[in-house]
Order: C-alpha cells, then structure tokens, then sequence
C-alpha cells in the first residue's frame, strides 16, 4: 500500500482494492479492530512495502485469565445455588469506565479478530454473545465490541 492508501487504512467504509480489483468486506473491520485496541489501551501498526504485502501489528497488555479448578463437595457441605437473575445474564448497565476488560483466550481473539476484518458483524456479535454466556468475565468486552458496532449503525446501512 502506498501512503495515501495507509493514511485511509483505518477510516470506516474505506476499501483498498487488490490487485484483481475486487473487494470483500463493508471495510468496517479494521475500524472497528482499531477502536477495539484503543478501548483496550493498545497500540496497532501496519508496515507496507508496495507490491509485497503488508504486516499488522496489535500490542497489548493483557491479564491474564485464571484457570477454573473444579471444587469437590463433600457430602456434609452447604450446597449453592445459582441466582437465576444471574443465570440470565442481564448485565446491560455494567460501566466500561470503571471496569476492567478482561479479553479472551488468544485463540478467541483472532477468531474474533477474523470476522471483524471480514466485515461479518453478526457472526461478530453472535460470537461474543456466546463468549459472555460462558463466562461473566467477558461482560465487559463484549459490551466494548457491541458498543463498538453499534456506533457503525449496520442495521440501518442494510
């Protein structure tokens, strides 16, 4: 890519053409990767020579996420049960200010990753639908992906 196209690169709805002249995508995907970082105080670079190719760079600081270990009850321990309130996940109010994002395993994040710069933002979002039903971990950061979407107004573009 030259400069003029690096310098477009990251702008929602802005497509390069390749060399065959077709284009895939809504070019939301790098956007949105873009904004992702910065939510998550990260930093991602691009280097391009013209003709060979271009190599992306994403640098962030990263918890890491606990294992579980599965606890074995003995026969005489109080048992617990789930709130079914928490069960249904209704955590739209959660704060992305005062709220660690934790993000999710590396294999995660680049299938994530993947379907952002494949401008496929429903499988997107079905995704971490799934990821925060997992686990209330992720609250935050699907909150931030679903945040970050929204702010393109897809529906309506469709």
């Amino acid at each position: 890519m030259n400069s003029e196209q690096l310098s477009k690169l990251f702008l929602p709805f802005e497509k390069l053409e390749n060399t065959s002249g077709y284009v895939e995508g809504t070019g939301l995907g790098l956007a949105i990767t873009q904004k992702l970082v910065k939510r998550m105080e990260g930093d991602i670079n691009v280097e391009s020579k013209p003709g060979k190719g271009s190599s992306f760079t994403i640098d962030l600081d990263v918890p890491t996420y606990p294992e579980y270990h599965e606890i074995n009850f003995q026969k005489n321990q109080p048992k617990v049960f789930e709130c079914q309130e928490h069960k249904n996940h209704n955590h739209k109010n959660i704060s992305l200010q005062t709220t660690q994002i934790v993000s999710p395993p590396k294999e995660k994040l680049v299938y994530l990753y993947d379907l952002a710069m494949s401008g496929l933002i429903n499988d997107l979002l079905e995704e971490v639908d799934e990821l925060e039903k997992n686990d209330d971990i992720f609250i935050p950061f699907s909150q931030a992906i679903r945040q970050l979407s929204e702010k393109f107004q897809i529906q309506k573009i469709r």
